[in-house]
């Protein structure tokens, strides 16, 4: 998948395993390089189709994982360098063939600093996906 974290460009992949028709758990990692700092996740997550039947279906998840952020000049503030994230995302899959998929998702992201002040950070992304 393609997308935005931050205002950084995301590139993620991932794997996913269905418990049932509704219900799957994905293990996915990702990377947005940035001009000032580049960041990787992995991330685990909990995700609920709501019409699995149907060409068009909306689905929400909900996740946590890791972040590393690495800082590319010593002008920027000191940031953490591993943190835990979590985040609630929702989205549309589009079966294009009876086994290949598009997806675009939107996620809400919320990572706790080990300072007085967390952060949030919005991501949205898309892309491809096949099953066997």
């Amino acid at each position: 998948m393609f997308g935005d974290f931050g205002g950084a460009s995301l590139t993620s992949i991932g794997v996913s395993y269905g418990f049932s028709d509704h219900l799957s758990m994905e293990l996915s990692a990702g990377a947005a390089p940035g001009n000032i700092y580049d960041v990787d996740l992995v991330t685990l997550s909990l995700t609920h189709t709501m019409l699995p039947a149907k060409r068009i279906s909306p689905y929400l998840t909900l996740g946590t994982g890791q972040i590393h952020t690495s800082v590319h000049t010593t002008q920027a503030q000191k940031v953490d360098n591993t943190n835990q994230i979590s985040f609630v995302g929702a989205g549309v899959r589009v079966y294009l063939t009876r086994r290949f998929i598009a997806r675009a998702e939107y996620d809400a992201n919320y990572i706790y600093t080990k300072r007085n002040q967390n952060e949030d950070a919005r991501e949205w992304k898309a892309g491809f996906a096949f099953f066997f």
